[in-house]
Formats: C-alpha cells, structure tokens, sequence
C-alpha cells in the first residue's frame, strides 16, 4: 500500500506536468487546487528535489520546475524517492523447507520484480499524456 506521501507527491507532479513541464509553479497553487497540505507538499518536494526530480526557483515569482523531462522521470524513480518500504522485504532464513522460503522464491521475489518493472515502464510524461486522452473523451461523451 503506497503512503499518502507518494499519492500526493504523483498528484502534485503530474498537475505540474499538465500545466507546462517548462512554467515555474508553487506549492501554495498545488496545494488549493489539489487539496493537499503546503506543508506536507514542502517535505515531498524537498525530498523530490534532493533526488534530482525538481528543482526550485528562488525569488519573488519563484516556484518548482522539472529538473529533467518527464519522459525521463519513472514512477520507479518518484516511488523510491517517497516510499521508505516500496517493496516485501525478504526474510533470510537458513533452513530450506520453511514456509517462509518458500513465500520468498515463489511469491515476494516476483511480486518485487513485477511491481518494479511496471513502476521503470511507466513515466511520468505517460500519466500527463493517458490524463489529456482522459480529458479529449469527455468531451465527445
């Protein structure tokens, strides 16, 4: 189960994403449109921007860009940034015919592998894209 941490944090980013990867926006501004704390934004975004996702832009007028392109910036790359325990950890255990071997090699060993390679094939510049399909559609309804 991914913390609010990492539902918030993907919120903010793709909002920044669906305004213009290259504008300058503030975490006053995600905050009331996405409902979500300014505090609680400053210590996902400081967390984000010492991973190399974003970066602020100091003065009046200032606010977070991408520090890279979205295509660039895998859900992988977010989750791991926010998430303290993103994957099962394995439980080392020395005797082979144990319940909890068998969990490891069969079922937490490919559940880490598949949830990693959904989170490294997924972008973020794919959200903001799947999210304006989303938008085009409604319109036809």
């Amino acid at each position: 189960m991914l913390s609010t941490k990492s539902k918030y944090g993907l919120r903010a980013l793709l909002y920044m994403g669906l305004k213009n990867t290259e504008d300058k926006v503030s975490i006053k501004e995600i905050g009331e449109k996405e409902n979500i704390s300014v505090r609680y934004l400053e210590q996902i975004f400081n967390s984000l921007k010492q991973g190399g996702v974003i970066k602020s832009i100091k003065g009046a007028g200032g606010g977070y860009i991408f520090a890279k392109h979205p295509k660039d910036i895998k859900l992988r790359e977010i989750f791991e940034l926010l998430e303290k325990d993103l994957y099962c950890s394995l439980e080392e255990n020395n005797e082979n015919n144990t319940i909890e071997n068998t969990l490891n090699k069969y079922v937490w060993k490919a559940y880490n592998k598949n949830l990693e390679n959904f989170l490294e094939n997924l972008s973020l510049e794919d959200l903001i894209i799947k999210h304006n399909e989303n938008q085009v559609l409604m319109y036809y309804i």
